[in-house]
């Protein structure tokens, strides 16, 4: 709702967010090594023990720090997007390579998008299948982010001609 409401300053609040899920995510697992290693300091007399307990609190703790990965990820990914909608000369540079693509093969850029959900999603950082709602939303996002994303690239750059040199000497 924030994000809706703050119409004029939608990149900044979005980016700020993006930013957020990187700072808490890194948070996290700085937290869970520093506590970790002061709970099984204190707890743990003996050393001979020292390396069971640190095995028990990784696998107590190894949905957080999926959790965590998954934030870092998902921020970094966001923070990219973000920064390429936006008006820099690299980002409007890379929007006008892609203008012909986005305009004439709308089924291939989307078709891309879940390839690499896919692949993201096989790979596993988001957790188990218990948080499918969360994983339902983050691919609703993406595709509404991107199709955002191709229609202001095609609104900027109507006419723009596909000049993929490949090969450039």
């Amino acid at each position: 709702g924030a994000v809706y409401l703050a119409a004029g300053r939608r990149r900044p609040t979005l980016r700020n967010i993006a930013w957020s899920l990187v700072i808490i995510g890194l948070l996290i697992l700085a937290i869970r090594r520093v506590v970790g290693n002061a709970v099984i300091d204190n707890l743990v007399a003996t050393e001979s023990v020292r390396p069971a307990a640190r095995d028990v609190w990784t696998v107590l703790t190894s949905l957080l720090a999926q959790s965590a990965w998954a934030g870092i990820l998902v921020g970094l990914v966001a923070v990219l997007a973000i920064w390429f909608s936006g008006p820099g000369a690299r980002a409007t540079a890379g929007r006008r390579w892609l203008a012909p693509a986005f305009r004439d093969h709308p089924l291939i850029v989307h078709g891309t998008l879940a390839v690499l959900l896919l692949l993201f999603l096989a790979w596993g950082p988001v957790g188990t299948p218990r948080r499918s709602l969360a994983i339902v939303i983050l691919v609703v996002l993406a595709f509404v982010g991107l199709e955002i994303l191709r229609r202001q690239t095609v609104r900027e750059f109507p006419d723009e001609v596909a000049h993929y040199d490949f090969h450039r000497r």
